[in-house]
């Protein structure tokens, strides 16, 4: 596929994961999601800190430890790939996963009308449809951590997010539950058409079963050409 068009893997706008990254591809959205991951940050902290900047500095710091921990987890995903240094690629991680996180609650919780000299809501298609690529995909385990690091209150849960928001690329009626073991976002999207599918042959084996078979019966006429003669009854009132 690669060889018919050189885009069916390359992202356009957004770059996530360390394959595209080690090929030293422009990142034309880097300004952005330093945006995201300062904006991210700040979700992190208590809002008497939003303006203490070594608050902020505090919460960078933890992130990046809690990404080590995931570190050796998350580079088994990318083991084909030329190794990475421990620094840039928890950093790497970091920067992408806080990206998607943000990407999720702005376009989940209507915050576009907040961010209104922010560009990335208006190019949502186009950046769901990088976020979908086979070779642009971060592991799950990082974007549950960062989700779980958000202090402010939250309506939506994770998969909740990432189901509105990856919603033209779902089955309609696609329901969550049930769907575990997810590997990265394309992964969950393949699982919720697998579950759809199963659910709807289930219903159906389930309807087949249950259904009384309506019986025919003949008419008189084909009676009487039978052979069959039909006796009249006196009706009792």
């Amino acid at each position: 596929m690669r060889k018919v068009d050189k885009h069916a893997y390359k992202p356009q706008l957004i770059s996530i994961d360390p394959f595209h990254l080690q090929r030293k591809r422009p990142q034309r959205m880097i300004g952005y999601k330093e945006q995201y991951l300062q904006s991210f940050l700040q979700r992190t902290i208590n809002k008497e800190e939003l303006d203490n900047p070594e608050a902020i500095n505090a919460a960078y710091s933890s992130m990046i430890k809690k990404m080590e921990e995931l570190e050796p987890e998350a580079r088994r995903f990318y083991e084909i790939l030329s190794p990475l240094n421990k620094d840039e690629f928890v950093k790497l991680m970091l920067l992408g996963g806080s990206f998607i996180i943000e990407f999720f609650i702005r376009l989940g919780q209507d915050e576009i009308s907040i961010h209104d000299q922010d560009p990335i809501p208006r190019w949502r298609d186009y950046i769901l449809l990088d976020l979908i690529l086979v070779e642009n995909q971060l592991p799950f385990s990082v974007l549950e951590m960062l989700y779980d690091e958000i202090k402010e209150p939250r309506d939506l849960t994770l998969i909740k997010s990432a189901q509105m928001a990856l919603q033209p690329f779902l089955p309609k009626g696609i329901h969550h539950f049930g769907i575990t073991n997810i590997k990265h976002l394309l992964d969950y999207i393949h699982k919720s058409h697998v579950s759809n599918i199963a659910r709807k042959n289930c219903c159906n084996r389930s309807r087949s079963e249950t259904e009384i078979p309506s019986l025919e019966f003949p008419h008189a006429t084909k009676l009487h050409k039978a052979g069959i003669k039909l006796k009249g009854v006196d009706a009792e009132c």
